[in-house]
């Protein structure tokens, strides 16, 4: 299992957005975000990642509105959407479940999601993505999202567990 890397800008640097794949997003982070990166890594107990089945979301419940899982196919790699939390749902006027991430995701390219999920996958590795960007209806969000391996025997990844924390900065500023 290796260290990781910070793969852009630190959240520290609220301006920029970033991927880390190493701790130091803990220190700056959203406390939603780090209350699940706890959970998952209680749950996986000095393993790699933790099973899917050591995983109860009813330890978390007011963090399922903002809770996406997405399954992991390997040949050819995709990514589909399994559940999506209400927040989820609301945020991108739809509901993909059932659909691939490829052409239903939600953020500021599809590429950056795409790749995000392929380094969980091969990693085994979870990943932080701070990602400020514009909404479709011109709000500016700020997201911060923790991708976090699961595994259904611990041989491999078969889900992704992703919680997403949104920050309107529009309606924070908007009397």
């Amino acid at each position: 299992h290796q260290q990781g890397r910070r793969m852009a800008t630190a959240p520290a640097d609220r301006h920029k957005s970033g991927v880390i794949t190493d701790l130091s997003f803990l220190d700056s982070c959203n406390a939603h975000v780090r209350e699940l990166y706890s959970y998952w890594d209680e749950r996986r107990a000095g393993r790699v990642m933790p099973l899917r089945s050591d995983i109860n979301p009813a330890a978390f419940p007011r963090h399922l509105p903002g809770i996406l899982l997405v399954d992991v196919r390997w040949e050819p790699m995709e990514f589909i959407y399994r559940v999506v939390g209400t927040r989820e749902v609301e945020a991108r006027g739809c509901n993909p479940t059932g659909k691939p991430v490829a052409g239903n995701w939600y953020g500021s390219d599809q590429d950056r999601v795409l790749d995000n999920y392929r380094y969980v996958a091969t990693e085994a590795s979870h990943l932080y993505d701070y990602d400020p960007f514009r909404t479709k209806d011109g709000h500016f969000l700020i997201d911060e999202s923790l991708f976090m391996p699961l595994s259904f025997t611990g041989a491999r990844v078969d889900q992704v567990l992703v919680y997403s924390h949104y920050e309107d900065l529009w309606r924070k500023h908007t009397p």
